[in-house]
């Protein structure tokens, strides 16, 4: 797994994000990073270099925009790190023409940053990534219109009955084959 880093330290990103069409709000962008707890925690890299986890809890939620089907419930605290290290940390931006990969490396000494550094910042094609996600609305849209209408819960209660049977069915052949090995074995 990983964790989410939001980073309010201006970026050192020079002139890259002339590139972008649209450029995020870059405090409030997620980058992640796999060098800390790897717990899908929070952390943010303020303003003045300093390093701290967002204490919160979560649930599941399936209907949000975010990367991971988790949302905050409630946060809890923030706690200031001491933390020692290197820490590198990396997102992608979907812009309408390209994606952007942006990998920065932060280097920590005891919660105060002493180094951030650009480590690279690619443009790659989106095509595949655009007409998969048009074909995933497309499924949607599909899905959506068909459980509108009205045959839909009928066909839900039918393949409801016919997986039951199914289901009994391998029951009961498991149930046999269990009996013949036990007999079997019992006769041998």
């Amino acid at each position: 797994m990983f964790d989410f880093v939001q980073c309010e330290y201006p970026l050192p990103l020079g002139d890259h994000p002339k590139e972008l069409k649209s450029a995020p709000d870059w405090e409030e962008f997620e980058f992640q990073t796999k060098d800390l707890e790897s717990v899908l925690n929070n952390y943010v890299i303020s303003e003045d270099g300093q390093l701290y986890v967002e204490e919160a809890q979560f649930e599941l939620s399936l209907e949000t925009d975010k990367w991971h089907p988790f949302s905050k419930k409630e946060v809890t605290g923030i706690e200031k790190l001491d933390f020692t290290g290197e820490i590198n940390i990396y997102g992608i931006h979907l812009d309408d023409e390209h994606d952007f990969w942006i990998e920065l490396k932060a280097l920590f000494w005891k919660g105060d940053l002493k180094e951030l550094g650009l480590e690279r910042w690619s443009k790659e094609d989106n095509t595949e990534r655009v007409a998969f996600k048009k074909e995933l609305d497309k499924k949607i849209k599909e899905l959506e219109t068909d459980s509108k209408k009205s045959w839909y819960k009928g066909k839900h209660v039918y393949t409801s009955v016919v997986r039951s049977i199914f289901h009994l069915i391998r029951r009961l052949l498991a149930t046999i084959a269990k009996v013949t090995w036990k007999i079997e074995k019992w006769i041998s």
